[in-house]
């Protein structure tokens, strides 16, 4: 598929803002991506578009080299 692509997680990060809007809870859907060697622009591009397959509604993608 994509050289070096071991696997992704999708997970859902929460944040709570503190002051006058104290108790508003932002969300955002995250994949975290675990390849072997580090991707460049495209193949990064790549991969969004096939996580947006099976998670449509994701709003952030992180890469990992391991």
């Amino acid at each position: 598929m994509l050289p070096g692509f071991k696997d992704y997680t999708v997970a859902v990060e929460t944040s709570s803002t503190e002051g006058e809007e104290e108790g508003i809870v932002e969300r955002e859907i995250v994949a975290h991506v675990t390849t072997s060697e580090a991707l460049g622009a495209h193949d990064r591009h790549i991969a969004r578009k096939l996580i947006d397959l099976n998670v449509p509604e994701l709003d952030r993608v992180e890469f990992d080299v391991k």
